[in-house]
């Protein structure tokens, strides 16, 4: 892979030839999504929590998610997707500190969206679980290679 996130493939013969941008391609769906979508920021969190929905392994019938296990899973999701997380919990304050962004380039061009779409999806992790917990807040790049979402009770766990 590239700098610009491109590959190519060894076989030009193959059904997979060709050069690859997927950067490229987020980069076109985010700009279009925010200068062609009214509401950007409320339609990249509905589509990162369809998203996160169908990503999540929900608990078998009859058991119920705690929030330790509930945050123990979302970490596990993210970290499979490239977020590099780490969960942080001091007295009743529960974060997942976020060290890596699989999608960097294009959140700092498009944090509306990108960042949007991270929120939907780890909201989305959680509702699948009908965990007790979700993601009321989203700081993108406190640093420049760490974002924190901040976690609390569930007010729709059913």
């Amino acid at each position: 892979m590239d700098a610009r996130g491109s590959s190519t493939s060894a076989n030009a013969n193959s059904a997979n030839a060709g050069r690859r941008s997927y950067r490229l391609l987020a980069q076109i769906l985010a700009s279009s999504m925010a200068a062609q979508t009214s509401k950007p920021r409320e339609a990249a969190v509905k589509a990162g929590q369809e998203w996160g929905r169908y990503l999540g392994e929900g608990p078998s019938p009859f058991k119920r998610v705690d929030a330790d296990e509930a945050t123990r899973r979302l970490v596990g999701a993210l970290d499979d997707i490239g977020f590099a997380p780490e969960a942080v919990t001091k007295g009743r304050r529960r974060r997942v500190l976020l060290h890596g962004c699989p999608f960097r380039e294009v959140a700092i061009d498009y944090p509306e969206v990108a960042c949007s779409i991270h929120l939907g999806l780890m909201n989305g992790l959680l509702d699948e679980l009908d965990a007790p917990l979700e993601v009321d807040n989203l700081e993108p790049f406190v640093e420049p290679a760490l974002c924190v979402a901040s976690l609390s009770r569930s007010t729709t766990q059913g």
